[in-house]
């Protein structure tokens, strides 16, 4: 895919909550479970979030079949936006929340990825993220019937005006990755 967005790129990733309008950025990318307190916004998509680990930890301990049998286990948690101590679950009209002590933190998908693939236990982490793994069986989702967090992806601009053709530009190859995710997440 050749990609023609012609613009000058500032990328700061972090999980700092900024005022755009004092900020030097354009634009930003915040994700949250509620609207964003901000007059020029633009919904993009959502992140669905789930628990990972390696077939080689689930066979090493005993066998998970609801969200109660989770607490004793050792969770490699995001810190950041999820900041979680405590994990909820939904099924149906069901919703359990549990609570779980992490054995790692950080607030990288990627770092929480590989610890869970280097057997250290159970991640939780953006569906998208754990896609591949778990479709070349090097991850498997724990409790894939009951549904986890999502968090929504907003587009924050500075003001009205700063929705330029490129930022459309920008914004829909974004929509377009987002939405590529999450039809393989329902895979």
């Amino acid at each position: 895919m050749t990609h023609n967005i012609h613009a000058k790129i500032d990328l700061d990733l972090s999980d700092k909550i900024i005022d755009i309008k004092n900020s030097s950025y354009d634009i930003a990318i915040h994700v949250s479970q509620d609207t964003p307190l901000h007059e020029h916004c633009k919904f993009i998509g959502s992140i669905q979030w789930g628990l990972y680990a390696t077939p080689r930890y689930i066979a090493q301990i005993k066998k998970i079949n609801a969200p109660s049998d989770l607490p004793t286990r050792d969770f490699l948690l995001f810190r950041g936006i999820a900041r979680t101590l405590s994990l909820s679950f939904k099924r149906e009209k069901q919703r359990v929340d549990i609570s779980v002590q992490s054995r790692f933190r950080s607030n990288n998908s990627i770092a929480l990825m590989s610890m869970a693939l280097s057997d250290f236990g159970i991640a939780y982490l953006p569906n998208y993220v754990a896609s591949e793994y778990l479709a070349l069986g090097k991850l498997e989702r724990i409790l894939p019937n009951w549904s986890m967090d999502e968090y929504k992806i907003w587009l924050l601009l500075k003001t009205k005006d700063t929705l330029t053709s490129s930022v459309k530009n920008f914004t829909s190859e974004l929509q377009k990755c987002i939405t590529k995710d999450r039809v393989k997440d329902n895979q």
